[in-house]
């Protein structure tokens, strides 16, 4: 009798550092030029059926020249950048495929970047379990990390968090596994939109910023 240990459905994701990159500039430079405390109308957190929690701030940087929508911020610097940006993170979605998959009929995929916005949390903030449903592909990125977050003891306040359906049963052998993602300035990372993830809470000061992003 012979056996063959076959691994299936193996999550794939990517870890870029990008902090010397001109795009991590560009993006650092929108966001810093979006107010950091939003009036309600202009706050995605605070629409309902959001998994931001509400007391956190959100807003999309808008990526296509179309009319603006609601909770969509830009201006003419963030213009005249903003098709160089675009490219480099759709470079990275191009190299996300390239370093986990041989098959040609995947790698001729060509992911482009659907939308893009960033996530203010204070103390006590988070980001309830979720997916990206109408998309391919999904990135965050971090801009700012509150130092406590580093500290072992506060393990895992602030991680980004992949986890599967959270089943666990011993007679199957059905386990609930995580990722934890070490928050860390100038890093992006790339995940199927499927895969669902959370944020945990911090406390103490400081802002967590991150800019979130879906491949089509």
């Amino acid at each position: 009798m012979e056996a063959t240990a076959l691994s299936i459905f193996e999550t794939k994701i990517a870890d870029f550092k990008i902090e010397d990159e001109p795009f991590f500039d560009d993006i650092c430079g929108v966001v810093n030029r979006i107010p950091k405390q939003l009036d309600d109308d202009k706050n995605m957190a605070k629409v309902w059926m959001n998994t931001t929690s509400v007391f956190a701030n959100q807003c999309k940087i808008k990526l296509h020249d179309n009319i603006i929508t609601e909770y969509e911020y830009e201006d003419n610097q963030w213009i005249a950048v903003r098709e160089q940006v675009k490219q480099a993170l759709n470079s990275a979605a191009r190299i996300y495929l390239e370093i986990h998959y041989t098959d040609t009929t995947i790698l001729q995929k060509k992911h482009q970047l659907q939308d893009m916005w960033v996530v203010r949390y204070k103390e006590g903030d988070y980001q309830s379990y979720h997916t990206h449903p109408n998309a391919a592909l999904s990135g965050v990125m971090f801009l700012e990390v509150p130092s406590q977050i580093h500290q072992t003891k506060n393990y895992p306040d602030g991680y980004l968090t992949y986890i599967n359906d959270g089943i666990y049963d011993e007679t199957t052998l059905r386990l609930n596994k995580c990722y934890f993602v070490k928050p860390e300035v100038g890093t992006l990372i790339i995940s199927p939109a499927s895969v669902g993830h959370l944020v945990y809470p911090f406390k103490g000061p400081g802002t967590r910023t991150v800019v979130a992003m879906n491949w089509s």
